[in-house]
């Protein structure tokens, strides 16, 4: 590099000062500063492309929307036909893992890089630890404007201190075409033509979509022999004038992303940003760790890095996306994350991420609340699924006389066919129908796979690293144990349970 012009002053100050010792140490002095101004300027070449500029991010997140609906993921009936051509210009990941399916620690995992339990956010509704660094911080560091445009569901403030924040606006033409608040695309039209265009800053867009979550519009565009039904379905009447309404919502938010990509294109953005669509966890099988509800649509566009058209079987997560911008922003990802770069699959340096991805499954928290956490580990081939309150493990603590509340029993009535572990093999059983768990052949799988899960557990500080620990987690009033009886729960809750928690002591969840 060449040297600067305060590089040459502190060289020559240092060579007429070696006369005094008092002056050798001065200029000592300044060529240590010298030395950062340096290294703060290397630091800064790195995060910038080959046109001298920095590199943008554009994440795009959709709401409660399975992969199965996508034509990059074989849905010939799409609604979303923008990303499926979005996905020609750059990589589909078939192995993209949310660690949580529910919106909230779904969407705090991707900002933060950290699994739910270490993050904070770990039941619906809950926030992370106030001092947790989200992505604002990170990328507000390197000069980086963070903005949320759309949906938040995260929190504290101070953990998201976005530079802007584009709260979301009530979508224009007929109401009965859309239920959910859109996207406001029209501010993010307002930032790239107004501040950004003259101070050049980097952006990183966190847009966030609504759809296509519930409820679904009234009217819609599509009938109900237009539209594929999935394999999560009987092929009904009712069943399809549904997915009629549902491919509505998913077609809204289509559409919004149309918009958000032709922004990049109208302010010339689009060569050098990185865009990222995924949606924050599935449809079906929301709450759950199976595969239809953990793994995610995943594509990442990143002009004259991916080759277009290009698919990665890898396994990787969530928690990778936050070190991944901090490596393209020329940035060290901090070690402390539980994700790392994807940078090197994006080059087509390597074919592989992760050895395993985790998940986590807590039913408190949540409308039908009840006691039933499950964690799952899975490789490329294996996963195991441990169900903590399944009702073998209550009906074997009874025997033992191990204390037992009555919630525990009731949240094991709610999933009775639920078995305590399952292992299935996902290159031949991909829809997870055949449970290995108690099959001779596969005991040093399950045990070398339950071993890495206890490890992990531990190493989140997860209260189930201790298996006997099934506390009562404390949550919003209207997500108590004792106070609610929803249409979806199988178990009633009996007259002389209702209330009776006042006054307990609830689990508060420590670092």
């Amino acid at each position: 590099m060449k040297p600067t012009k305060e590089l040459e002053l502190v060289m020559k100050t240092l060579h007429q000062t070696q006369r005094s010792k008092k002056q050798r140490s001065l200029a000592i002095a300044f060529t240590i500063v010298c030395s950062v101004v340096s290294s703060f300027a290397a630091t800064s070449s790195a995060r910038a492309d080959d046109s001298g500029d920095n590199v943008n991010f554009l994440i795009f997140v959709a709401d409660d929307l399975n992969k199965e609906y996508y034509g990059c993921y074989g849905n010939d009936k799409t609604a979303s036909p923008v990303v499926s051509q979005f996905a020609k210009q750059g990589m589909v990941f078939d192995n993209a893992f949310t660690g949580m399916a529910i919106c909230s620690p779904s969407r705090s995992m991707l900002f933060t890089g950290k699994y739910p339990l270490r993050n904070g956010a770990f039941k619906n509704h809950s926030t992370v630890y106030r001092d947790t660094q989200t992505v604002c911080h990170y990328l507000q560091a390197l000069d980086y404007d963070v903005i949320l445009c759309g949906k938040s569901h995260v929190g504290p403030n101070s953990a998201f201190p976005w530079t802007i924040e584009m709260h979301t606006e009530q979508p224009a033409g007929d109401p009965m075409m859309y239920t959910k608040s859109a996207m406001p695309l029209d501010q993010l039209d307002e930032y790239f033509a107004s501040g950004n265009k003259d101070n050049k800053r980097p952006f990183c867009v966190m847009a966030t979509s609504y759809y296509p979550h519930g409820e679904h519009p009234k009217k819609t565009t599509f009938t109900k022999d237009s539209v594929a039904i999935t394999r999560f379905q009987e092929d009904t009447l009712e069943n399809r004038e549904s997915e009629a309404r549902f491919n509505q919502a998913v077609k809204n938010g289509d559409e919004e992303f149309e918009r958000a990509l032709a922004l990049l294109d109208k302010y010339e953005l689009a060569d050098n940003t990185v865009v990222i669509y995924a949606s924050d966890h599935g449809r079906f099988g929301k709450w759950t760790v199976y595969d239809r509800a953990l793994n995610v649509p995943f594509v990442v566009r990143w002009p004259g890095v991916v080759k277009a058209g290009t698919r990665s079987d890898a396994l990787v997560s969530f928690a990778d996306v936050l070190p991944t911008m901090l490596e393209v922003a020329g940035s060290e990802p901090d070690e402390d994350l539980d994700g790392k770069s994807l940078v090197p699959l994006l080059k087509g340096q390597t074919d592989s991420h992760h050895e395993y991805v985790y998940g986590v499954m807590t039913n408190q928290g949540i409308i039908n609340a009840h006691v039933f956490p499950g964690r799952m580990i899975r490789s490329k081939q294996y996963k195991y699924i441990r169900n903590y309150n399944a009702m073998e493990v209550v009906e074997r603590k009874e025997k033992e006389g191990k204390e037992l509340t009555a919630f525990l029993r009731m949240g094991a009535e709610q999933h009775p066919n639920v078995p305590e572990e399952e292992l299935f093999d996902m290159l031949e059983d991909p829809y997870e129908q055949n449970n290995l768990a108690k099959d001779p052949a596969y005991q040093e799988i399950k045990r070398e796979l339950k071993q890495k899960l206890q490890d992990w557990l531990v190493a989140q500080n997860d209260f189930l690293k201790d298996e006997s620990n099934m506390p009562i987690l404390a949550t919003g009033k209207q997500f108590r144990l004792d106070l609610l009886s929803h249409p979806k729960n199988k178990v009633k809750l009996p007259p002389e349970l209702k209330n009776s928690l006042d006054g307990h002591k609830f689990y508060i969840h420590e670092k």
